[in-house]
């Protein structure tokens, strides 16, 4: 189930529905195609991975960082660090992507995993998976972390929040709220950034939502609002991740739009989503009163077809009842 009954606190009721009605869009057309699926996948990966190393000066672009991922190259005129940035990426999106589909919640040892896997070869062994032990300041940031020593409760409460929703926040409310206060904490000395746009991604599967990209040209914007919810207004931040929900979601819509011919189902397979028998369904689509194809003998129709002519035919069954 999705949040969409919980108290809206911070996001705009306009963009909270549209990302409702789009979430309950795409979830009527589940399972989607695995090759929809796997291309999804083969982009967020890549421009994820871009993206979250270029907010941090990550000098790598879009197409180098592909040739690193996908054919493990070195790139000329790179540094080592940038290089291992976006080497180590795929594998914490794997874990996280493993996280949201066990029934348990986060652990302050799966934050500890993901360091390891984004920061390996690019810090110092003693300080990769393990709290800082020092004070730190953020470039370009007024906000001053939190001492060393307060680190260990505050990571304690965050991973409360991540899993308990204490305040009762909806789903995008909670994934904002999540980025803001693990880069409020700065629990490592480097990474902080990555990990915690990695954790929103979490909250956002969790609850059967698509990752969402924040994009190297929004990071001024980004890091504006993050500095804004430093002082308790999270009202921009909430909604700036809302809208990229919703951009996200639109994304999938248009990948599954674009394979129409992945989503075609028997009469016999539609008539199980649409209550009715396949022969009536025949019966339709002989009349040309549902948008259903011949392909040899056999009738075929688009899954998001049957799916809308089932909610044409409930609103009209519920208007009638009233």
């Amino acid at each position: 189930m999705i949040s969409g009954k919980r108290k809206m606190q911070y996001i705009k009721r306009a963009l909270h529905k549209t990302m409702i009605q789009k979430w309950k869009l795409i979830d009527s057309m589940r399972p989607l195609s695995e090759d929809v699926l796997l291309n999804l996948r083969s982009v967020f990966r890549t421009e994820f991975t871009y993206n979250s190393n270029a907010i941090e000066g990550n000098s790598l672009t879009l197409r180098e960082t592909q040739l690193v991922i996908e054919e493990g190259q070195t790139i000329r005129g790179k540094s080592l660090r940038e290089i291992y940035e976006a080497r180590n990426h795929p594998e914490a999106i794997e874990y996280v992507s493993a996280l949201a589909e066990e029934k348990r919640g986060l652990t302050e040892h799966d934050i500890l995993t993901l360091h390891q896997m984004i920061m390996k070869d690019v810090m110092r062994r003693g300080e990769i998976g393990r709290y800082r032990k020092g004070e730190v300041r953020i470039r370009g940031a007024k906000h001053i972390p939190p001492p060393a020593y307060e680190v260990p409760r505050l990571m304690e409460e965050f991973v409360r929040t991540v899993n308990d929703n204490p305040d009762d926040y909806t789903t995008s409310e909670l994934a904002a709220i999540v980025l803001h206060r693990f880069v409020y904490i700065h629990p490592f000395y480097d990474g902080n950034g990555r990990i915690a746009r990695l954790l929103t991604n979490l909250i956002l599967m969790k609850k059967r939502y698509f990752p969402i990209i924040i994009p190297k040209s929004d990071r001024s914007k980004y890091l504006k609002y993050l500095a804004l919810a430093d002082r308790q207004n999270y009202i921009p931040l909430v909604n700036f991740v809302a809208q990229y929900v919703i951009k996200h979601l639109d994304m999938v819509l248009n990948a599954i739009e674009q394979k129409p011919e992945e989503r075609k189902l028997s009469l016999k397979e539609a008539a199980k989503l649409s209550s009715t028998s396949a022969n009536y369904l025949r019966v339709l689509a002989n009349k040309g009163l549902i948008p259903a194809t011949k392909e040899g003998r056999n009738w075929v129709i688009p899954k998001s077809e049957i799916v809308a002519y089932v909610r044409r035919h409930r609103r009209t069954k519920q208007k009638i009842t009233h």
